[in-house]
């Protein structure tokens, strides 16, 4: 199949390597990418002007960013939150758990639950989630008004750190289980310096190159992200979550490249030009159960954060194995 005909859009005609920057942005913008066959980074990196668009589109949004940065800003209250998100039965169990276990180590300020719709949550899980002081958030009623082109799993990270109204966030999975109360890392010099803390993913060692190329980066051998946790000041990192929130909302595009939304996070920041600081990968240890990682994170004096239970690893905490449980 030639490349003119890999890629097109519902109801339109097939756009080609020929097609026009213009065209391919017009396009972009107006409605998801349908891809016809399984697309190679190397196949898209073929369509030079469908490039050239989606770079145009960043760029864009980051000057919107930067003429409408107060504005957004102000919308903000000075107050933090922990936010996570969940969809279904079994990521309810696994957020319910990690909540109860937050409450436990004593965070009492706001925990927001973001979800996509009454097909993610019912009455008992609404409430469940209400009786540990949750605020419940539907994403997608949030987005009637399209405020992100595309909106699943992946992306919903995204558009609950760029849409919630808290200041400082602390970002945490479903399935992670929490070993201190997160709220110390909000007074750790090295967030107060740089307004973001990311921690490193060793299974996947650098950020792919592929995604360096997609975003127009040079080479680096800056490690890729675990996104399974994270602490971010909106006020000093508007500019690179904003970034990496619409490299999300063209996932259409972009997640051809890398896995997901994990290393949306150093491509925004990096993009944007904002800062964030990298906890060592050293910190980082990973376990195995069912064949699958867990991650065991640790903060930047080495005592123990997080444990992120991901892919089959889950199983250990559905089935009930997990000593400290509610």
């Amino acid at each position: 199949c030639p490349i003119g005909k890999w890629l097109k859009y519902e109801d339109e005609p097939a756009l080609t390597s020929e097609s026009s920057v213009s065209e391919w942005k017009t396009a972009i913008l107006r409605k998801p990418l349908k891809i016809l066959y399984n697309n190679s980074p190397d196949k898209l990196k073929e369509l030079t002007n469908c490039h050239i668009a989606h770079l145009e589109i960043l760029n864009e949004y980051i000057d919107h960013l930067k003429s409408n940065k107060q504005k957004i800003l102000n919308n903000l209250t000075d107050t933090k939150a922990i936010v996570t998100c969940g969809g279904g039965a079994a990521y309810f169990e696994l957020a319910y758990r990690m909540i109860w276990l937050l409450r436990k180590l004593g965070w009492s300020d706001s925990i927001e639950y973001w979800y996509l719709g009454d097909k993610e949550i019912d009455d008992f899980m609404k409430n469940a989630l209400s009786s540990l002081g949750v605020n419940l958030v539907d994403a997608e009623q949030l987005n009637k008004t399209k405020l992100m082109r595309i909106l699943h799993g992946w992306e919903l990270k995204l558009f609950s750190l760029f849409y919630t109204k808290h200041r400082y966030v602390i970002f945490l999975d479903a399935d992670i289980i929490p070993a201190e109360n997160p709220e110390y890392l909000l007074n750790d010099p090295n967030f107060i310096s740089s307004g973001a803390i990311f921690w490193t993913d060793p299974a996947f060692g650098g950020i792919p190159a592929d995604g360096l190329w997609a975003c127009s980066l040079p080479p680096t051998n800056i490690p890729d992200c675990e996104s399974g946790q994270l602490v971010i000041d909106k006020n000093k990192c508007l500019l690179g979550l904003g970034t990496a929130f619409k490299i999300n909302e063209h996932s259409d595009y972009f997640y051809n490249f890398f896995i997901g939304d994990k290393t949306t996070f150093p491509l925004g920041w990096m993009v944007a030009k904002d800062t964030f600081t990298y906890v060592p990968m050293s910190h980082t240890e990973i376990k195995y159960f069912f064949d699958s990682p867990v991650y065991m994170h640790k903060d930047f004096s080495g005592k123990l954060f997080t444990q992120h239970f991901v892919l089959k690893s889950k199983r250990y905490l559905l089935d009930g194995k997990y000593d400290d449980q509610p």
